[in-house]
């Protein structure tokens, strides 16, 4: 490049810098940048839509598919003692499934919230 072209380029971008708040550019034209206002309210409206619809949820209990045996009659994962952080790492296959970072979650949602089933998660189950 040549020290003219290196000139016109730095004023582009000094143009581009110095110019107020909403203004694009492209190629050296001044395009003013549409927003949609309700864009960030559809978005607010999905995520309230969606919570409302699991509410529901919060106030079920157990479920009798599986949580019996992990959960309520399982005392490996409650706490952080020693013997649980052992079966955790060597004791919890099951099936042939080796999930030893689930069942430490799942260990740090007992400390924090205990045996309630609408605990909130950190866990993904």
């Amino acid at each position: 490049m040549t020290s003219r072209a290196l000139q016109r380029c730095a004023a582009k971008i000094s143009a581009a810098v110095d110019s107020p708040p909403g203004h694009v550019h492209q190629i050296g034209v001044h395009a003013r940048a549409t927003t949609v206002p309700w864009g960030s309210y559809v978005g607010a409206a999905v995520a309230s839509i969606t919570f409302l619809a699991f509410l529901p949820a919060l106030g079920n209990g157990w479920v009798n598919w599986d949580d019996a045996g992990n959960f309520l009659a399982n005392p490996h994962y409650r706490g952080p003692a020693w013997a649980n952080l052992h079966w955790i790492l060597t004791g919890s296959v099951k099936d042939a499934h080796w999930v030893p970072l689930t069942w430490l979650t799942l260990s740090l949602d007992y400390v924090l919230c205990g045996m309630r089933p609408a605990r909130p998660t950190i866990s993904p189950r």
